[in-house]
């Protein structure tokens, strides 16, 4: 099947705008959200991926650098491979099993949204990866924020300083740079919450432009 009719059955059948070829988001309020079809290598497949960025960075490129969350879907318990010379149909029932996923992120202020975003600190994966974890609590720290939830914004920042002290310092120094800092940056997103939305209110607008 064609790329291009591939990718206006998944934005149709979900109601997502296209980024690029393979990727279709939405925004949802401090969020940007939708699926990414990312090629396997040396096969005519793709596995949809669910993924996450935040709007809360400075610049809408900077919000674009890398995904808070990107989860692979899942069939009885095993990554959903699809060939790209799928059926038609069979391509509409598996953007239908995928919306049953997305459908959570209809509502950022949904319990049942927030509680799937906790649940994939139990994937192997996020587990076995400080990394992860930090994105992972990133996301839940923007959207307590964002939902006004200072209490819960607290105890997640709380929890990432307790959980800071088990992390590799050169692994992390890599990716973020001093811990001490990007702590104190974590903090100041707290105390300067009317710059965070107003990040939010300006790179929303810029996504809606593009």
């Amino acid at each position: 099947m064609n790329k291009n009719y591939i990718k206006k059955i998944w934005c149709t059948d979900l109601g997502l705008s296209p980024f690029s070829n393979n990727q279709f988001y939405n925004i949802l309020e401090c969020i940007i959200i939708g699926w990414k079809l990312i090629p396997m290598p040396n096969k005519s497949e793709y596995k949809p991926h669910l993924v996450i960025y935040p709007l809360w960075e400075n610049t809408f490129n900077k919000c674009m650098d890398s995904p808070l969350l990107l989860t692979p879907m899942k069939h009885k318990g095993i990554d959903l491979c699809v060939s790209y010379d799928e059926e038609k149909e069979n391509v509409h029932q598996i953007t239908a099993y995928c919306s049953k996923i997305i459908e959570l992120g209809k509502d950022i202020h949904s319990t049942t949204f927030i509680s799937y975003l906790k649940e994939n600190f139990n994937n192997p994966n996020v587990k076995s990866n400080f990394l992860l974890q930090i994105k992972l609590f990133r996301l839940l720290y923007g959207i307590y924020l964002y939902l006004d939830k200072m209490e819960l914004a607290e105890n997640i920042y709380t929890t990432l300083k307790y959980e800071s002290c088990l992390w590799d310092k050169e692994i992390f120094y890599y990716w973020y740079g001093k811990l001490d800092t990007w702590i104190d940056s974590m903090s100041n997103l707290k105390n300067n919450r009317e710059h965070f939305i107003a990040n939010i209110q300006k790179n929303s607008k810029e996504k809606k432009n593009t």
